[in-house]
């Protein structure tokens, strides 16, 4: 049985985009620590917008991929999202009830950032994300 409950909420059924997901979020969580199961739901997100994490505890431990990216763009989105759910899993992200979020016990208002890429927890990712998906890679390429 999957560890990974998977969501449609746009899009088609598609068992090939389950094992690869299935296949990253078995080898990633040897190296950071994630929840036991998961939930990814696959939807049509803006064109800019490739996946999330939602860190509301309604959804707990789930993440949204934009169905509409190719098998290639989904390896990095993931772990890149694996991350997040990282994040949340050792208590570093969460939100606050006034709808701020909350990064190493310090609340954090998204108004006050331009860039995306400037917020902490984003930073964070963008530190652990290439050394990741690097590993992935070289595990799942073909052996000569």
């Amino acid at each position: 049985m999957s560890n990974i409950r998977f969501i449609y909420q746009t899009g088609e059924y598609n068992k090939e985009r389950e094992i690869v997901a299935e296949q990253i979020f078995e080898f990633i969580k040897d190296h950071i620590i994630l929840p036991e199961k998961i939930e990814i739901a696959f939807a049509d997100l803006h064109e800019a917008v490739y996946g999330s994490t939602h860190i509301n505890p309604r959804f707990k431990n789930r993440i949204t991929i934009n169905s509409n990216l190719t098998y290639n763009d989904i390896p990095p989105v993931l772990i890149h999202e694996f991350i997040h759910l990282n994040q949340v899993k050792m208590g570093r992200l969460s939100t606050a009830s006034n709808g701020m979020f909350m990064w190493d016990n310090r609340f954090y208002n998204l108004l006050d950032y331009t860039n995306y890429n400037d917020l902490p927890w984003e930073k964070d990712v963008a530190n652990k994300q290439h050394e990741l998906l690097v590993k992935t890679y070289l595990h799942f390429a073909p052996k000569t």
